[in-house]
C-alpha cells in the first residue's frame, strides 16, 4: 500500500476522510467506556453490533483505498493505531487471523477498574471480517467472526476463527460522510492561533500508528476510528434502549462516555508537553484555554467547535457538522431529539476541569481527581438547544452550574 492509499484529506467544517470513510480520533478511555456503555444491559445483541460495525467500515475504507492484498488490510489497521493484525492464513472460504498487538485487547485495561470478564476485542474480530470480504471479492457481512482468544483475557496474542456465510441484506451499510450543513462556522474567538495552524501543528505530531500500531501521544492510546462504527454503536444501543422504555438512561450513559473521553483526552492534552510547547505561550485564562482545546476538538474530526460564550458559570458550544448529527440522520432520518452526546460531555467535561479542576496548574489524571471535580456538587450540567440532527443549521451545547 503506497503512501497516497492511507492520506487523510480534510474536507472542510473540522472532517478527516479515507477511502471515502470520515475519520475521528478517540483514545483508549473513550473506546473503553463507549464500548462498556452499550454492553451493559445483557440480551439487546449488542455484541454483534460491535462485530458488524466494524466489519461494514473496514469494507468499506479498504474498498475505497483500493487495497487488494492482505499486507494493505494489515497497514491499515496499524496506521489507524488499532495494532497488530495478520491475515496470512484468512482466504476465500474463511481461516483465522492473529492481533500480535491490539488496543482493544490490550490498551483498554488501563481505563478499566477490575479484570474484563469477556473479550473486548470485537472491533477487531470485525476488522478481520470486513477486510477478507473486501480482499476476496464478497459483500461485507460475509463472513462470521469468533474470538478464540483475546489479549484482554490474559492470551498472548488473540486468535479469530472466520467462516464464510451468507451476507446479510443490506448489511450495517455506510453511509460516507453524510449531508453537510450549509451554515457556515462561526470565526474564532480568541487571540490565539488559526483553525489552520492548529491543524497543521497537529498533523506535525504524525498521529499514526508507530511500529506496534499504536499510536501514544497526551498520555493516552489514541486511534484514528470510523465514525461510522461509533455512531452505529451509540445509535443501535440507543434505539434499543429505547425499545425497553429506557431511552433517557441511554442519552445520560452516552453522555458520560463523553465526560470520560474529556476527562482524559482533553486534561490529557491540557497537561501535556505538546500543550506546553504549541499552546501555552499564547494561553493566558482559562476561556483562551477553552477555545484553544475547540480549535483541537475541530482538528481530531469532530466537527468544527466553535465556543460563542465563556464564563466561569456557563458556555455556549455551536458544532458545524458534528460528526454524530451528521451520522444519525444518514442512518435514521430527522431526529426527534438531539444526540450529540460526545459533544455534550465534552463541553461539561472541559468547562469542569478547566473551573472546578483547575487543570491549567497541572493535575494527575487519577480517580481521585476525576472525583473530586466531575462529582463536585457545583459541576456543570449540560442540555443541547440546537441539533442538526433534527433540521437545525449547527448543534448547539450549553453547559452551566
Amino acid at each position: 500500500m503506497n503512501a497516497t492509499v492511507l492520506e487523510v484529506v480534510r474536507t472542510g467544517h473540522g472532517r478527516r476522510v479515507l477511502g471515502g470513510e470520515a475519520l475521528v480520533f478517540h483514545c483508549n478511555f473513550y473506546n473503553y467506556w463507549l464500548q462498556k456503555t452499550v454492553l451493559l444491559v445483557d440480551g439487546m445483541g449488542m455484541e454483534q453490533v460491535i462485530q458488524d460495525a466494524a466489519t461494514a467500515s473496514a469494507s468499506a475504507c479498504l474498498t475505497g483505498v483500493g487495497a487488494q492484498q492482505n499486507a494493505e488490510a494489515e497497514r491499515l489497521f496499524a496506521h489507524l493505531g488499532f495494532g497488530l493484525l495478520e491475515l496470512t492464513d484468512v482466504h476465500v472460504d474463511g481461516g483465522e487471523a492473529r492481533t500480535i498487538i491490539s488496543h482493544y485487547g490490550q490498551c483498554l485495561s488501563s481505563a478499566a477498574d477490575a479484570p474484563f470478564g469477556r473479550a473486548q476485542s470485537g472491533f477487531d474480530a470485525g476488522f478481520a471480517a470486513g477486510a477478507a470480504a473486501q480482499l476476496h471479492g464478497r459483500q461485507a457481512g460475509s463472513f462470521a467472526a469468533v474470538i478464540e482468544a483475546c489479549m484482554s483475557l490474559g492470551a498472548p496474542q488473540g486468535r479469530i476463527a472466520l467462516k464464510g456465510r451468507a451476507a446479510p441484506a443490506n448489511f450495517m451499510a455506510p453511509y460516507g460522510l453524510g449531508l453537510a450543513s450549509a451554515d457556515a462556522p462561526e470565526p474564532l474567538r480568541w487571540s490565539g492561533f488559526s483553525q489552520e495552524e492548529v491543524d497543521a501543528a497537529v498533523e506535525g505530531l504524525g498521529l499514526v500508528g508507530n511500529d506496534e500500531g499504536l499510536i501514544p501521544r497526551f498520555g493516552v492510546m489514541l486511534t484514528q476510528h470510523f465514525a461510522h462504527f461509533y455512531n452505529r454503536l451509540s445509535f443501535e444501543f440507543l434505539r434499543r434502549m429505547s425499545d425497553s422504555g429506557m431511552r433517557l438512561a441511554g442519552e445520560h450513559l452516552l453522555i458520560d462516555a463523553g465526560y470520560r473521553c474529556a476527562f482524559h483526552t482533553f486534561g490529557g492534552i491540557m497537561v501535556s508537553a505538546e500543550w506546553e510547547a504549541l499552546f501555552l505561550p499564547v494561553v493566558r485564562s482559562r476561556e483562551d484555554a477553552a477555545h484553544a482545546v475547540a480549535t483541537l476538538a475541530s482538528t481530531l474530526g469532530w466537527g468544527i467547535w466553535r465556543i460563542v460564550e465563556i464564563s466561569d458559570r456557563r458556555a455556549v458550544l455551536r458544532v458545524y457538522d458534528d460528526y454524530e448529527s451528521l451520522g444519525y440522520r444518514a442512518l435514521y432520518g430527522v431526529s426527534s431529539r438531539p444526540v450529540a452526546f460526545l459533544a455534550a460531555g465534552g463541553l461539561g467535561g472541559l468547562m469542569n476541569l478547566l473551573y472546578l479542576g483547575d487543570i491549567l496548574s497541572g493535575a494527575d489524571l487519577d480517580a481521585a481527581y476525576f472525583e473530586r471535580v466531575f462529582e463536585h456538587p457545583d459541576a456543570f450540567v449540560v442540555h443541547q438547544t440546537k441539533s442538526l440532527a433534527m433540521g437545525d443549521g449547527y448543534t448547539e451545547i450549553v453547559a452551566e452550574r
